[in-house]
């Protein structure tokens, strides 16, 4: 009776065991290739997605199903999930390939024509109250989502990021006398450091495809996707060895939310293709 208890057991358990296996390998497959989880570490796309989030991405669309099918094209405003060498990155496509993507004065313009914004983008304004700044900070304390590191105070306004909701929330407020756009963070690097001028920039996005003529001006422009994605062949002189480039990849134009403090494409660059690893699908708060 004895051994026939301690075989029982053991029977359950290796029972266990095996479902335990099959469950692990079933997620394993699915995050591979199918669904993956990824939590928001930043407030770059606040405030569609906050700190601590949970997002649910498709990985099938750009893995194995762009395989089978054709994931179809990208829209602008998607929420996407793509790769860095630093790690993965959640933010909103702004920039198509084949656009001539422009930014002046915190304004984005494609193909020479402004951008209009979506409800959730976040920019940076000067509210302004005279000497009543105390009574203010309690109205946006009240009534905005706005953490203390958000807000910067100064003798007669304070400096906040709103998205269009919370503008229009705060505007009707009788102890505001006015309000201003702040003055936007430059993101811009030198990886497109000739189309960068004092923080606006322009820069035709490469679709595949697309070649280029490699004048000095065109070099400095596109030099770290040619070298970082493109792997264009240079002589013993740091210089192409081809007169011209025909790009291999679709490049996107990715921008977060909450504009003034997030690192995107004005700062890390373009993004290809084949770097996109899903879209967002479901988020957990």
């Amino acid at each position: 009776m004895h051994y026939r208890n301690v075989f029982s057991i053991f029977s359950i358990v290796k029972q266990i065991l095996r479902w335990v296996f099959i469950i692990l390998l079933c997620i394993l497959i699915l995050r591979i290739g199918f669904i993956d989880v990824f939590r928001i570490p930043s407030n770059s796309m606040k405030t569609t997605l906050l700190p601590g989030d949970l997002i649910l991405v498709n990985k099938f669309r750009f893995g194995w199903g762009s395989r089978l099918w054709s994931p179809g094209k990208i829209s602008r405003n998607e929420v996407l999930v793509f790769q860095l060498k630093s790690g993965y990155m959640v933010k909103r496509c702004i920039g198509l390939p084949g656009e001539l993507f422009q930014i002046t004065n915190d304004n984005i313009f494609i193909n020479n024509k402004f951008l209009p914004e979506i409800p959730d983008i976040r920019k940076l304004y000067r509210l302004w109250t005279g000497e009543r700044v105390a009574t203010l900070q309690q109205l946006v304390k009240n009534n905005l989502s706005v953490q203390k590191n958000e807000i910067e105070h100064k003798a007669q306004f304070i400096s906040l990021y709103l998205n269009q909701r919370e503008y229009e929330r705060i505007t009707h407020s009788l102890i505001i006398d006015s309000i201003t756009s702040g003055k936007p963070i430059d993101r811009t690097r030198s990886f497109i450091s000739s189309a960068v001028v004092k923080g606006n920039m322009s820069i035709l996005i490469p679709y595949k495809g697309m070649r280029v003529l490699l004048t000095p001006e065109v070099l400095n422009t596109y030099r770290e996707i040619l070298m970082r994605y493109e792997s264009i062949e240079l002589d013993e002189h740091g210089l192409p060895k081809y007169p011209t480039h025909l790009f291999q990849n679709d490049y996107y134009f990715f921008m977060g939310d909450n504009r003034a403090l997030s690192e995107d494409s004005r700062s890390y660059g373009i993004i290809p293709y084949d770097n996109i690893v899903g879209s967002v699908i479901w988020t957990f708060r």
